[in-house]
């Protein structure tokens, strides 16, 4: 079964919910100047067969009884184009994409393994919560930034791991 959601909104912030299972091929299309905030009740957000292109100021991502799987090295349909990007989920985290990562939280509940990466950017830190003073909280740690940075002097990328931390970045 083919789910389609195509959003676009000039002014004003998006709120969606999606509820589809892990096994759904989906895809999703968010244009929005403000904020986005897409979540599932199902066991994966994103995958191998998914399409996701999003274009918004900030984007919350949140799957509490699954997993995150956007990873454009493996899936060359997913684009996320955003200035603060927020992401909680029960289970593991990948977040790889074409341009920067723009790290404002990532918490896996479980300890699950986060990887996060750029293909041609880098993986930055932005403003964190006031509850939250990390950037990135789970087991293991990956971050790729192989033509880019992974944090700067002026934003320090704050990593609360129980696991190995791994980091590959052309500027280290």
């Amino acid at each position: 079964m083919t789910r389609t959601i195509k959003i676009v909104l000039l002014m004003f912030s998006l709120v969606l919910t999606l509820s589809f299972m892990s096994n759904t091929y989906s895809r999703y299309v968010v244009d929005a100047t403000g904020n986005a905030y897409l979540a599932t009740s199902g066991l994966q957000f994103g995958g191998l067969d998914s399409e996701v292109s999003i274009n918004a100021d900030s984007l919350e991502l949140r799957a509490d009884n699954g997993s995150i799987q956007l990873d454009s090295t493996k899936n060359d349909k997913i684009n996320i184009e955003v200035n603060k990007l927020k992401a909680r989920a029960n289970g593991d985290i990948t977040l790889t994409n074409k341009g920067n990562l723009n790290i404002s939280s990532i918490v896996s509940t479980s300890r699950g393994d986060i990887t996060l990466g750029s293909e041609t950017g880098s993986v930055v830190a932005v403003n964190t919560e006031s509850l939250n003073p990390y950037h990135i909280n789970g087991g293991n740690v990956i971050i790729k930034a192989l033509n880019g940075f992974v944090g700067s002097s002026n934003n320090v990328l704050k990593i609360a791991r129980h696991g190995i931390f791994n980091n590959n970045a052309k500027d280290a």
